[in-house]
């Protein structure tokens, strides 16, 4: 990734202190091309999502609290002694969350169409550019 000069830090950085959204644009195809691969790897148990994906990831544990809080997740809470408690909280799956892959992949396709939104818009307004 050193030598493409591809990077997430600067995905994220650039379109608020430049106004510049290609790297954003790159990252968000990125991800566009591999979440359903990693889906498809995971679905088909050939990689354990408790094993690649690490139990202290914040946004896991925080999204299991934003779902619980909604009513929203289908986790059994009767057996929590099957997910891996940590400092940040329970280790969360998102597909386990949501009753599945199909709901897991529109929400993040959402997500990364909520962003590549706010990417082109402050590409040709620059309202939340710093400089």
């Amino acid at each position: 990734m050193h030598r493409s000069r591809l990077c997430f830090a600067r995905a994220f950085r650039e379109p608020f202190v430049t106004g510049e959204g290609e790297m954003a644009k790159a990252v968000i195809l990125a991800l566009a091309i591999g979440l359903p691969l990693a889906a498809l790897l995971f679905e088909k148990k050939i990689i354990d999502p408790y094993v690649a994906i690490p139990a202290t990831f914040w946004i896991g544990s925080s999204a299991s609290a934003v779902f619980k809080k909604l009513n929203l997740t289908a986790i059994d809470e009767t057996n929590l002694d099957m997910f891996e408690r940590t400092t940040v909280g329970f280790q969360a799956y998102l597909p386990e969350l949501l009753s599945g892959w199909g709901i897991t992949l529109l929400v993040s396709a959402s997500l990364l169409l909520l962003w590549y939104a706010l990417v082109r818009y402050n590409e040709s307004t620059e309202k939340f550019t710093l400089m």
